[in-house]
């Protein structure tokens, strides 16, 4: 059986309601964690999102910073992990919003039970549960610093999201936005493509194209209203040490999982996972899957 429908973007076919339960961890002693010591991994283009954000705009004279779609606080954990080489002043605010709860309570969870040091860190994070297209809890003309690392590219009304990044940015130059996005991984392509390649009916869903390619980034947000945008390729990658593990874990946390696989018996799946693990050993000896990450830069 073959299908000649299009694949559906990636933000039209994850519900609202998948977003608002999704979670993932990143802290170093979880199992489950996205970055774990040693391994490489897709939350890490953070470190480099950072690093551009304060050469066009540097972190030191930041009054508040505002992390949209903010997930376990992975750029606040990069930002603290980079200091003192690149840190925020003391009385610099700063602010986390993501639309799902089980994403603040990773934070909120850190800050009830800190860690030394987490004094002039974590504990400083105000988290809060919020939709990207409706900040109104953050005021206008309030922040120097905005991002969002693997956000907001997600969400289907991307231009009500970035509406309210212009609304809470200052108006006094003093101000800098940054995006990123998924352009390319072999996660998605080369493993969990192996669904469309057994089951044709079954498409995978891809990213939006506009936020795949450098030009037609940079246009999105220039009409938008953003100005000064650059676009930077930054290379990525899955770490892993055992490729039965690898497929298991991709199949729990991808957000579009359930609907692709939707209606396939237990015997369907573990044979797909199978052929997974397989193209895994074949294609991936190195034991990291390789991927390109686009991460936006811009002013009002």
């Amino acid at each position: 059986m073959t299908s000649d429908a299009a694949p559906q973007s990636l933000q039209d076919y994850i519900s609202p309601s998948v977003w608002k339960t999704h979670s993932y961890a990143i802290s170093n002693s979880n199992p489950k964690s996205l970055m774990r010591p040693g391994k490489a991994s897709p939350m890490q283009t953070a470190f480099t999102q950072l690093r551009l954000i304060d050469a066009a705009l540097p972190f030191s004279s930041a009054t508040s910073v505002l992390d949209i779609a903010c997930g376990p606080g992975t750029v606040y954990k990069c930002l603290f992990d980079l200091s003192p080489s690149l840190s925020v002043p003391a009385s610099c605010a700063l602010l986390a919003t993501d639309i799902s709860a089980p994403m603040i309570a990773h934070i909120t969870a850190r800050q009830s039970d800190p860690l030394p040091g987490d004094e002039g860190t974590w504990s400083r994070i105000n988290a809060w549960v919020a939709d990207a297209t409706d900040l109104s809890i953050v005021s206008d003309g309030s922040q120097s610093h905005v991002i969002s690392q693997m956000g907001i590219f997600l969400i289907p009304d991307s231009d009500a999201a970035l509406r309210e990044v212009k609304r809470v940015m200052r108006k006094d130059g003093n101000a800098v936005f940054s995006m990123s996005s998924v352009a390319e991984t072999t996660w998605n392509s080369d493993v969990m493509g192996v669904i469309e390649e057994m089951w044709p009916e079954r498409r995978m869903p891809r990213v939006n194209a506009k936020w795949r390619d450098v030009d037609s980034f940079r246009g999105e947000l220039e009409r938008n209203g953003f100005s000064k945008v650059e676009i930077h390729e930054v290379k990525m990658a899955m770490g892993f040490d055992d490729e039965r593990e690898l497929v298991e874990g991709l199949w729990k946390a991808l957000p579009f999982m359930k609907s692709l696989t939707e209606g396939m018996t237990e015997e369907d799946m573990s044979r797909t996972k199978d052929v997974m693990v397989e193209r895994v050993k074949e294609r991936f000896p190195e034991k990291e899957l390789p991927g390109k990450a686009l991460v936006a830069v811009a002013f009002l």
